[in-house]
């Protein structure tokens, strides 16, 4: 007979881990279930969570990831299904009935998948932590949350709009780099036109006028004609080093190295440390504000935190508040929240309030990310137009000075 482990919360909120044997899933979580236990994982022993590929769900999509944003097919699924769930239709038979009803080839595909685990006996949690693709490690806790409380449609409601503001956050940065990766390439075609039409042309008249360039223009030309040349040569070593960087972070010690450089370039360091506080704020507002205990929420929201550097800190601040220590005493030594979120999370700690805390906390640093946000953008513009203005200038220069030298020649000869 084959044996599973689970685990659960008790009707007390706490946790309770252990195996089972049983004839397959769905009678073991029935077993639980009886038991008084909210389940939030249920495996096979000796059995990993298979991939999406292995349960049957071919469709290309769901296979293919989305740079920053959240993918389409998760966020179809999450509105449709949050419709249903919170006009008082269960889980499974809300996800039954989209598996029958929708008509879109993925998300068919997606809520199918989602329906066979489901009748297995798996929480809808975990049916969406085997498709990583689509769902991310916050949103899996959340409903993971959401499940273990019996208070899933608060939560829904935070998933969707945190996929908005996730998709307004991709259009925002996308949009924001429009114009800098327009300027550079602006400065490519202007030194490509340069080294490649009006450079062989100057150099064919001087030589026939036996003339010389001056020594500026000669650097300036072999600057140029190094650039543009080597171009292929510079982006093909810079990939190079983006995956050499990308397989050194399967090294735990090498991507702390790593997350805790970027953390102290200027600019993008402040805006990454915005941005996961805001997130990290708004994955405990929710998980405490969902019924979650406080040392359960602070563990479930340690997995999002993106930045290894940071998530280290973090960790011994959880510790400290499993130790008895306040959260916002424990959270001060981080660097993640600044000195007025803590005067809040205090405040609300005192209160009794503090799931409202970190809200205000999320939406303040959510403002604050933006603002680093548009100083980055508007830091590369300047420099990228510096360059360009830069470059056209000494091109005219260039011309100019070749046009007096062959005016000159031209004379000497007469």
């Amino acid at each position: 007979m084959p044996r599973f482990s689970y685990d659960a919360l008790d009707a007390d909120g706490r946790p309770s881990k252990g195996e089972l044997d049983a004839a397959d899933r769905r009678a073991a979580a029935r077993r639980l279930a009886a038991q008084g236990l909210r389940v939030s994982r249920l495996t096979e022993s000796g059995k990993a969570a298979s991939s999406v590929s292995e349960g049957g769900e071919d469709h290309p999509d769901l296979h293919r990831a989305r740079p920053l944003g959240v993918h389409p097919v998760a966020s179809a699924f999450v509105a449709g299904f949050a419709e249903l769930h919170e006009g008082g239709m269960p889980v499974g038979d809300a996800v039954k009935l989209m598996a029958s009803r929708v008509t879109e080839p993925a998300l068919r595909a997606l809520t199918r998948g989602l329906w066979r685990d489901l009748s297995e006996g798996m929480p809808l949690s975990q049916a969406m932590a085997r498709r990583p693709v689509l769902f991310d490690e916050s949103t899996v806790h959340l409903v993971a949350a959401g499940e273990a409380t019996g208070n899933l449609v608060p939560v829904l409601t935070r998933v969707r709009a945190s996929f908005e503001a996730r998709e307004a956050l991709r259009a925002k940065v996308l949009g924001a780099l429009a114009y800098p990766l327009l300027l550079a390439g602006a400065a490519t075609l202007v030194l490509g036109i340069f080294v490649f039409a009006l450079m062989p042309v100057m150099e064919t008249l001087m030589g026939q006028l036996g003339g010389k360039f001056p020594w500026y223009v000669q650097g300036l030309m072999l600057a140029a004609s190094v650039f543009v040349k080597g171009l292929p040569v510079f982006l093909i070593l810079g990939a190079f080093v983006a995956l050499r960087l990308r397989k050194a972070r399967v090294d735990p010690a090498a991507r702390r190295s790593q997350d805790a450089l970027a953390l102290r370039i200027p600019l993008v360091g402040r805006a990454i440390v915005h941005a996961e506080a805001a997130r990290l704020a708004e994955l405990l507002s929710t998980l405490l504000g969902s019924g979650v205990n406080a040392a359960q929420a602070l563990k479930l929201a340690e997995k999002p935190i993106g930045n290894d550097e940071l998530r280290s800190r973090y960790v011994v601040a959880r510790r400290r508040v499993h130790d008895g220590a306040a959260i916002s005493l424990a959270l001060r030594d981080t660097g993640i929240f600044e000195p007025e979120d803590l005067d809040l999370a205090s405040v609300g700690e005192n209160a009794g309030a503090l799931p409202r805390s970190f809200a205000s906390v999320a939406t303040r640093r959510s403002k604050a990310f933006d603002a680093a946000l548009s100083r980055i953008v508007k830091t590369l513009t300047a420099v990228f137009f510096s360059v360009v203005v830069t470059l056209v200038g000494f091109c005219l220069v260039s011309i100019i000075t070749t046009s007096l030298s062959v005016s000159k020649n031209v004379s000497v000869r007469r």
